[in-house]
């Protein structure tokens, strides 16, 4: 919880299944794994690395001080609910414990609780999405009604501790924002799956306090397809899909564009009129991962003003960075948090170039190369979603950027921590209040119903988890339809000889 600390359906879309797998997502203790190794002492791979200096932990504690961390993405609401026993429960986690213990088996994932309100506090975080998920699994069947309660959960459990405050809007940094003792708590909806092809569940999803939503999680939807279809398709949202990211436009909720394929990031940015957030996903070309971001969408992103909030888990933010053995046992975690910064570096990093006249003694800086700048990156950790993070390394961006000090000076360091910590993301925030505000005073709420041929369908080919539509048959129901028909005008006619 440190700043810089460790700084697939069982149902097919009917439109992709020709050309995308169906994915299987797991229970999660099905997840779970033998673990050999202590997380908390320094691997034998990362023997080189270097912790931070005391001096640049206090400059991180002394530039966020009144300001604090904006976390993307927090999985604390699913943790309460799969912790065993696996129930709604809230006495299960004592938030207020610095490190609450684990489970009795060492395999059981989640163990507990990685984020707890000390930690928070020491941390210096000031404003956390909390995830709303529930697996693709659901998809098509009860996805909504677990939606709701896992919003239920969030809610009961913002309620429950006072440090936890619910802001109206993110037009303005009041005084609770920067209190030393309250942790602004948002909600964000992880994956599409959960509206149930709806605009209208979406719009009360909006009404009960949600402010983003990730358009997809690991499963490819009637409208969109997930990063797992990266190397399958070159599809991303359907007709039906950019009327989803034009009302969320219009409601005032955030588009996030983790865990969707390439294609769905290049469509989306192509249609929205609001910036974009990325809640916790990276730099592809640091991690050739398909939950990151592409340096080709990244400058869509730039154009679009939105952000990018670098994900701490290790298995996106270093290819190979977890070392197994035959049976699934950890052996080594291989990353740092100088890995987590490269990602940041290379969204935001501007390189310049000077030259200095010999006749004038005049120096002439000029820009030589940018991504898309420090204005464009955020922090998404993922607690409570993975159990691989990085070790060490609260104060290492400061100490990286100081080490170019020919670029950035202290002022313009304090500026970045300052933007990267939560600046950036309560910017994209106000704008997408601002175009939502723009957008409703001249278009109406979009009441559209999901095209016929973009239907969910599952393997009994019943749906047996739809009412209420006139669905279109399948050519081979019309074709079974006929075979039907022909075999009883036969035994008719049989029976009447």
């Amino acid at each position: 919880m440190k700043l810089f600390g460790v700084v697939a359906a069982s149902l097919a879309s009917a439109r992709f299944v020709d050309i995308i797998d169906t994915h299987s997502i797991l229970p999660w203790d099905r997840l779970s794994r033998n673990r050999d190794v202590e997380k908390k002492k320094k691997p034998e791979c990362l023997k080189n690395y270097t912790s931070p200096s005391n001096d640049a932990l206090n400059k991180a504690h002394k530039y966020l001080e009144g300001h604090g961390v904006f976390d993307g993405h927090n999985d604390l609401p699913m943790t309460y609910t799969y912790l065993k026993p696996k129930n709604q429960d809230l006495s299960k986690i004592n938030l207020y414990e610095r490190e609450p213990p684990g489970q009795p088996d060492p395999n059981i994932w989640p163990q507990n609780s990685q984020t707890t309100i000390p930690l928070a506090k020491e941390g210096k975080l000031r404003a956390q999405f909390w995830s709303i998920y529930w697996g693709c699994s659901a998809n098509g069947k009860d996805a909504v009604l677990w939606a709701l309660e896992q919003i239920d959960v969030a809610k009961r459990m913002i309620a429950k501790h006072d440090e936890f405050i619910v802001p109206k809007t993110g037009s303005r940094r009041d005084k609770d924002f920067s209190k030393a003792i309250s942790i602004a708590s948002i909600m964000g909806l992880e994956g599409g799956h959960m509206i149930g092809e709806s605009l209208a569940v979406l719009r009360q999803f909006y009404d009960l306090g949600v402010r983003y939503m990730t358009l997809t999680h690991s499963c490819d939807l009637p409208w969109v397809t997930s990063s797992n279809a990266d190397d399958k398709t070159d599809v991303g949202l359907s007709e039906f899909g950019v009327k989803v990211v034009k009302e969320m436009n219009r409601m005032g909720m955030i588009v996030d564009l983790s865990h969707v394929s390439s294609q769905t990031m290049r469509d989306a940015l192509g249609n929205v009129t609001a910036p974009v957030m990325f809640s916790h996903s990276s730099a592809r070309a640091i991690a050739d991962h398909p939950r990151n971001v592409p340096d080709d969408v990244l400058e869509l992103v730039k154009r679009n003003n939105g952000v990018v909030m670098v994900v701490f888990y290790a298995g996106f933010v270093k290819r190979g960075a977890v070392e197994y053995d035959e049976n699934g046992n950890t052996i080594e975690i291989c990353i740092s948090a100088d890995d987590v910064v490269d990602h940041m570096i290379h969204i935001g990093y501007v390189i310049f170039t000077s030259y200095t006249s010999p006749k004038t003694s005049l120096t002439i800086v000029s820009l030589l190369r940018e991504l898309i700048g420090w204005d464009h990156v955020g922090i998404g950790a993922d607690y409570n979603g993975a159990e691989d993070f990085p070790y060490d390394g609260e104060g290492k961006l400061i100490e990286r950027l100081e080490n170019k000090s020919q670029v950035y000076t202290e002022k313009d360091i304090e500026s970045i921590v300052q933007r990267v910590a939560s600046d950036n993301i309560l910017r994209v925030w106000k704008d997408v209040e601002i175009e939502a505000g723009r957008l409703q005073a001249k278009i109406e709420p979009d009441w559209s119903w999901i095209p016929e041929n973009d239907r969910t369908w599952d393997e009994s080919n019943t749906y047996s988890c739809k009412s209420g539509r006139d669905w279109p048959e399948l050519e081979e129901d019309k074709d079974n339809s006929a075979s039907v028909a022909s075999v009883g005008l036969f035994l008719l006619i049989a029976s009447l000889f």
